[in-house]
């Protein structure tokens, strides 16, 4: 009996924008929803593999007519923030990452939200991914010229960058709190300050689900919810070190109205295993740097549910 392979595998693949308008050198963040509609499970990440034979590509096409799509496995890319596991029939798999990466190359403001490169300004694109057994939706977006407030944010974080970023970032947040780059600043300071808080067992960690309520209520929209570099904090805080059922966590999160969003990502049968996933590679990164005696306890997520 021949074991079930990547041509057995059917599923769709949507692609979702929070936007269409975007500025230069912003994050143009695409979500990607995978359902399996196939009769059998299978590892997801098979699907962008080469190694499993879903070569593919995102391609993206401006209006002149020029096309990006040099980079052939967004595979890794992926698979940092959607680990190993299985995909059951009929349930859905959502990850995101920047299309940006597949642009001109940058060595400027771009680095600063994990992109490696920009879309010039000025001209509409469209986007897609395809492999030889699957096309997703066309996404079509825009790309803008800096204003004078946008071009005043950058130099100030270029100058007070180069001493120490948090500083920068904070100035930023308390002059131009509205401006859209300002979103993905906050995301990267607040990354940052619970991995610090986390690193040090004397501080109390309740300010990370006050931060992120706080963020979200701000930004309900925002793609961060699907970056599990920047939730696994939030997690840790829900779902470790003591025996709550996991749905009455996220019964909590739908009645505080924090985030549509983020209860129906929790609701997906997937997404309880990059949790454990995610909570597992915290609590390993926690010990191998400080020994920390009092070590994140994770839940069975099978009693979670």
């Amino acid at each position: 009996m021949t074991a079930p392979g990547i041509n057995d595998i059917k599923c769709s693949i949507t692609l979702t924008l929070q936007k269409s308008d975007y500025k230069l050198f912003e994050p143009v963040i695409v979500k990607v929803e995978v359902i399996n509609q196939s009769k059998i499970a299978y590892d997801a990440h098979d699907l962008f593999s080469a190694d499993f034979g879903g070569v593919g590509r995102f391609t993206i096409i401006n209006d002149s007519g020029k096309v990006w799509n040099w980079y052939l496995e967004i595979g890794d890319l992926l698979y940092i923030a959607a680990p190993v596991y299985l995909l059951q029939p009929g349930d859905t798999f959502i990850s995101t990452m920047p299309l940006n990466a597949y642009g001109n190359e940058s060595n400027f403001m771009g680095f600063r939200f994990n992109q490696l490169g920009y879309f010039p300004s000025g001209k509409n694109y469209r986007a897609y991914y395809s492999d030889k057994n699957t096309k997703s939706n066309d996404v079509r977006f825009n790309v803008n010229n800096l204003n004078n407030e946008d071009s005043a944010l950058i130099k100030i974080y270029s100058e007070y960058g180069r001493i120490t970023e948090d500083s920068s970032i904070s100035l930023i947040i308390s002059i131009y709190p509205d401006n859209v780059f300002t979103e993905y600043l906050l995301a990267d300071k607040l990354r940052r300050k619970w991995d610090w808080m986390f690193h040090d067992k004397n501080n109390n960690l309740s300010d990370v689900e006050e931060d992120c309520n706080n963020f979200f209520k701000k930004y309900p929209n925002s793609y961060s919810i699907y970056d599990g570099f920047f939730m696994c904090y939030y997690y840790a805080r829900l779902f470790s070190g003591y025996f709550v059922p996991y749905s009455k966590i996220i019964k909590k999160i739908e009645s505080s109205h924090i985030s549509s969003q983020l209860y129906d990502f929790l609701n997906k049968g997937s997404t309880i295993k990059r949790i454990k996933y995610l909570l597992d590679i915290l609590d390993d990164n926690l010990n191998w740097k400080t020994k920390r005696n009092n070590s994140i306890i994770i839940a069975d997520p099978e009693y979670w549910r």
